[in-house]
């Protein structure tokens, strides 16, 4: 038992090394890379660019927070499992991370179907002034929620978790389900449908449009001809 105990902890030692690495680097990376392009002049005019450039901060904050504890075990004892501060401040600060990035994304579906709709209110919400605000609010809205986290997470046995309280573990559990997962990927999932009935619509539009433009171009070419017709005839009957 105990060799298979260690053969494991190997595995999971080679998986954090390389895995966890080339993970951290390249997300790190990419983040960067989103960073410096949405900060670009053209960019900074495309509310869009701003929910895109506030998710990419909080995703390095949250692959630093989240990963790169894990790297430093490596070396070194877990501060997970022996700092009980480090325990409540590392949950807490994943979890604005990651609330903020996910919600950031949301906020910019949220965005494209305002911008896409034909009810000129909503679409004067798609502004960057109207976007840095609502980013403001995510982020505050994130650092608060998530408090309790600070309060009811501990350590035991080596573990960091809610363990004394079942109340605040069930709310917990509610809480990170349907703020992280639940209600974004709902919003977002409906944002689509309702974006994709708003570009057919406004496909529709453009085909009525189009066939009328074509008729009164038909109208008017008729009416030339007739006018043309017109005066041939009176120059007929001068004649």
């Amino acid at each position: 038992m105990s060799s298979w105990m260690s053969t494991l902890l190997v595995i999971q030692q080679q998986i954090i090394r390389y895995v966890y690495s080339l993970y951290l680097i390249f997300g790190i990376t990419g983040c960067c890379l989103n960073i410096i392009l949405f900060s670009q002049r053209q960019f900074r005019t495309v509310s869009c660019c701003t929910y895109f450039l506030a998710s990419s901060v909080a995703m390095i904050m949250n692959l630093v927070f989240g990963i790169g504890p894990h790297m430093y075990t490596l070396n070194h004892a877990d501060p997970i499992t022996t700092i009980p501060t480090f325990c409540k401040m590392r949950i807490y600060l994943i979890q604005v991370v990651a609330l903020t990035y996910r919600w950031s994304l949301t906020a910019a579906c949220l965005d494209r179907y305002a911008l896409s709709s034909t009810n000129t209110r909503l679409r004067k919400l798609a502004k960057v002034n109207v976007a840095r605000r609502i980013v403001g609010t995510i982020v505050i809205v994130w650092v608060i929620l998530p408090v309790h986290t600070l309060i009811f997470y501990n350590l035991r046995a080596g573990a960091c978790g809610i363990f004394y309280n079942t109340t605040a573990a069930l709310f917990h559990g509610i809480f990170t389900t349907m703020a992280s997962c639940v209600l974004p990927a709902s919003i977002m999932f409906t944002c689509a449908l309702l974006i994709r009935q708003n570009l057919a619509l406004k496909r529709q539009r453009h085909q009525l449009t189009k066939k009328r433009d074509q008729v009164k171009h038909k109208n008017r070419t008729r009416d030339q001809q007739v006018l043309v017709m017109l005066f041939m005839q009176y120059s007929n009957v001068g004649r």
